[in-house]
């Protein structure tokens, strides 16, 4: 099953930026995703964020997709890291906060 897991960045939350957009049209294609609120956003550290996800994202495979926003990318890839070298995902998808400044 496609799933995909959003991390937000730095003084953010689930309903910031792109996300809430994303989520509906996630949801019209009937694709599963989790948008977490991450922890202490006003002072993010990051092996906090590491701990969280490892607490809250447990089903990962080929088919999912890791979208990581501004400091979420630095989370995302750090804790791809701690996953067993077997664990396959289909794709990482890494949006700089710069980006987003200079699209929205």
């Amino acid at each position: 099953m496609k799933r995909v897991y959003l991390v937000h960045g730095w003084e953010a939350s689930s309903k910031s930026d792109f996300f809430p957009w994303l989520k509906k049209e996630l949801e019209k294609k009937k694709v599963w995703n989790y948008f977490p609120d991450m922890p202490n956003t006003e002072e993010p550290k990051i092996g906090e964020w590491i701990g969280f996800l490892k607490k809250n994202i447990k089903e990962i495979d080929k088919e999912t997709i890791f979208i990581g926003h501004s400091i979420g990318c630095q989370a995302v890839l750090r804790f791809l890291e701690t996953l067993p070298s077997n664990v396959k995902i289909k794709k990482i998808i890494l949006v700089p906060e710069k980006l987003i400044n200079f699209v929205v």
